[in-house]
């Protein structure tokens, strides 16, 4: 689980998930702001980080809306 770095949030640059993950290994990111619209957007723009985590080439990844004012990315690693 990401929790207070790596997620690509403020400035930050993501984390590289073959860095940290084996095949299979699960990605878990929380402490977005649902969005139901493509691309992604927050505050009114598009919202690179959360974009960066659904359209990785090496994961498989959906967001899950747990609550109506929050969400996670869950993500399994295949390369």
């Amino acid at each position: 689980m990401l929790d207070g770095g790596g997620q690509g949030k403020q400035d930050e640059p993501p984390l590289e998930p073959a860095d940290w993950l084996r095949p299979g290994g699960l990605l878990v990111i929380d402490d977005f702001t649902p969005s139901n619209t493509w691309p992604p957007r927050y505050a009114g723009r598009v919202d690179t980080p959360r974009q960066h985590w659904l359209d990785h080439p090496d994961l498989h990844a959906t967001q899950i809306n747990v609550t109506p004012a929050s969400a996670t990315i869950i993500a399994t690693y295949f390369r």
